[in-house]
């Protein structure tokens, strides 16, 4: 073996307590210094895999059983085999299990014909990426804010002026006071074409606080990443 196979070789069966030597190994030397991130990342990232795997074909085999859908035609189904590639990329870089059950319930949607052309499900994918779950969570909320009944019981029935925000805060009460925050959040969904309204902070009366503000294609993302 030779001094380079050496240097690149990635240490196996070490403990927490074997950190100290690692890195005391790279500075002298022995080892390269990628050999650290190999030791940190490549087990975690392991992990990651095999338990969204085995998540995601869980469901599959479930879908095949309830729905009739047949495994091995989606084997042979290009747009399925893009969109499953898209959505476990996502997924690996994500530990928010939201996200990941977003992305789990665009592929079964996938798979069971949702009728959205591949563009729009890899634009959709691609929102879970680069969407916050904040992000999700507003816009699934103001879809349909009577949903949730204690907004309902609590805003709705005396038809007095309020703002959206009131919403908000009330289904979401570690957002209280945090009004920059979630206020870029909604201009994020609103420069998307997902909502229909640039700003929360309007009067509005009961029945403009109840109506959705989700626009079609709004519609459409939280549909394609919600369970049937």
């Amino acid at each position: 073996m030779t001094n380079n196979q050496n240097r690149d070789e990635i240490p196996t069966k070490r403990t927490s307590g074997d950190v100290g030597h690692l890195i005391v190994e790279i500075l002298a030397g022995f080892i390269h210094a990628g050999a650290l991130l190999n030791y940190l990342i490549t087990p975690p990232l392991e992990k990651r895999r095999n338990e969204w795997l085995d998540a995601l074909g869980t469901r599959l085999v479930e879908l095949e059983k309830e729905k009739g859908i047949s495994l091995e035609d989606l084997k042979e189904n290009d747009e399925f085999i893009d969109i499953v590639i898209q959505a476990t990329q996502i997924a690996l870089r994500s530990s928010q299990e939201e996200k990941k059950e977003a992305l789990q319930n665009a592929i079964l949607n996938n798979a069971r014909g949702c009728g959205l052309i591949l563009s729009k499900q890899q634009m959709f994918i691609s929102y879970i990426d680069t969407f916050t779950v904040w992000h999700i969570k507003l816009l699934e909320l103001f879809s349909n804010p009577v949903q949730l009944k204690k907004i309902a019981d609590y805003l709705f029935p005396h038809g007095k002026p309020g703002e959206l925000p009131l919403i908000l805060e009330e289904a979401f009460t570690e957002m209280r006071g945090e009004r920059d925050f979630y206020d870029q959040f909604w201009k994020d969904l609103y420069s998307r074409g997902l909502v229909n309204i640039e700003d929360l902070h309007i009067n509005r009366t009961g029945s403009g606080l109840t109506m959705s503000r989700a626009t079609s294609i709004g519609e459409d993302f939280i549909t394609y990443i919600t369970s049937k």
